[in-house]
């Protein structure tokens, strides 16, 4: 345990990518926490500038993360993590960290190969709590599964979930389960990025002026994501309310049909599902 509130916790985060850099900045405009509790590291230091501009702390050096802050987001490429351990366990050898909880961003790395890997510097316990977000938390909506090791207590836990949830919906889910719901919530920004492009090209082949065309269509699948949500009605009857009889959708739902889009969405699902050959 921390024993403390989040807001007076010392936050880490080892790693400046693109998911750290959304996590950081979607607690930290939520007021989960001020930019100055805030201490990120990464190797290149361009990649810092944009959490210093924010107000964050910087280093070069990920131990300074380790040893300084009582919570550490690991927001490195699954790859290189076994890097960083070897590092930490070279230049803090003698260094335990049992007390810390470590909140993992990386995908592909469950529970376990977390706890076989920090076992060195947290000999009486692991405090691990793995997420996998998406990008969206960087505009507080975003989506975060959620599961933990068994040492980290209901109140910890509690309160990491309740300071994410400053910028996402927070789902606890059995890890078992991370792989077909992160396909889902984790890769699927890209796919709608690519539908908005593609509906907005439609547009302008039409003569909409191009920034106009990338709103509507933007506001189109926010609106439609908020209604699904909240409308309480099965997807296919909402699609139906919008498909009047002889209409412009039916045709346009006919294309989409004849061109195979719910198949192209659905492998979308199972590729992100299914390992890289070696």
């Amino acid at each position: 345990m921390v024993g403390k509130p989040f807001s007076e916790c010392k936050i880490g985060f080892v790693g400046g990518g693109n998911m750290s850099y959304a996590v950081a900045m979607g607690i930290v405009k939520g007021g989960a926490v001020p930019p100055e509790q805030v201490l990120v590291s990464n190797r290149s230091e361009g990649k810092l500038k944009v959490f210093q501009t924010e107000g964050m702390r910087v280093t070069l050096d990920n131990i300074d993360v380790f040893t300084t802050c009582d919570i550490i987001f690991l927001g490195v490429k699954p790859y290189v993590f076994p890097v960083v351990m070897n590092e930490l366990r070279k230049k803090a050898p003698k260094d335990d960290f049992s007390e810390k909880i470590f909140v993992s961003l990386m995908g592909g790395k469950t529970v376990s190969d977390m706890e076989q890997a920090l076992q060195y510097h947290t000999p009486s316990r692991s405090q691990i709590v793995r997420t996998l977000p998406n990008t969206p938390c960087l505009c507080l909506t975003g989506t975060i599964l959620m599961t933990r090791s068994s040492d980290v207590t209901d109140e910890d836990y509690n309160m990491i979930r309740s300071a994410l949830s400053v910028c996402a919906s927070c789902y606890d889910l059995p890890e078992e389960n991370f792989g077909g719901a992160s396909a889902i919530m984790g890769c699927s920004p890209a796919y709608f990025f690519i539908a908005i492009e593609a509906l907005a090209d439609g547009a302008v082949m039409h003569g909409v002026p191009r920034a106009l065309a990338i709103e509507l269509a933007s506001r189109a699948t926010l609106g439609a994501g908020k209604l699904a949500l909240e409308a309480g009605k099965h997807t296919e009857e909402l699609k139906d309310a919008v498909a009047s009889p002889a209409g412009s959708t039916i045709r346009g739902l006919y294309a989409l049909e004849k061109a195979g889009f719910r198949a192209a969405l659905i492998d979308a699902v199972h590729a992100t599902c299914t390992p890289l050959k070696k």
